[in-house]
């Protein structure tokens, strides 16, 4: 399946589908952001590092085709050098 269909069809325009997996009648969508960096959400500044991944979330989407569909998204570990708050891409 072509992951820009897929994207257009789901309507998800801050992430990028990089791998979609059929598993047990369940689909699983891995995606990425598409923007490499996210302001601080303390002070909102653009000076941010990123860190790696420290684990990845699995947050469920709409259904489609009568099955259970899953987004697999990175969490990213970010640091603001202004402000020096720790977070994770949102």
């Amino acid at each position: 399946m072509h992951a820009h269909f897929t994207s257009l069809l789901l309507n998800l325009k801050e992430i990028t589908i990089t791998n979609i997996v059929n598993v047990q009648d369940d689909f699983y969508i891995y995606v990425q952001p598409t923007d490499y960096l996210q302001v601080c959400p303390q002070c909102e500044g653009r000076n941010v590092i990123r860190k790696g991944t420290a684990y990845e979330r699995k947050v469920r989407h709409l259904p489609a085709f009568g099955r259970c569909v899953y987004l697999l998204l990175p969490a990213i570990r970010m640091s603001c050098n202004q402000c020096g708050a720790s977070f994770v891409w949102q």
